[in-house]
């Protein structure tokens, strides 16, 4: 999904929706939806809600990942 800023110029935060998400999370879409209706991983996973749709900023969902990078068991 490419998303253009208010200039029409390519925005370096794009939006993913929840499909494109779960592919950069390695999960289903089916589980994203399941961890935003309970609030598993709260103020670390933020969505926006545009209307009916829901999209997750790049950032965030990189944000994610490395916090979940681990060095050893």
């Amino acid at each position: 999904m490419t998303v253009l800023n208010k200039s029409g110029k390519l925005a370096d935060d794009p939006l993913l929706d929840t499909k494109e998400a779960a592919a950069m999370l390695d999960c289903t879409p089916r589980t994203l939806n399941e961890w935003r209706r309970t609030g598993r991983h709260g103020d670390d996973l933020t969505y926006l809600k545009i209307g009916r749709n829901v999209r997750y900023r790049k950032s965030v969902l990189q944000a994610f990942l490395d916090k979940a990078q681990r060095s050893h068991t």
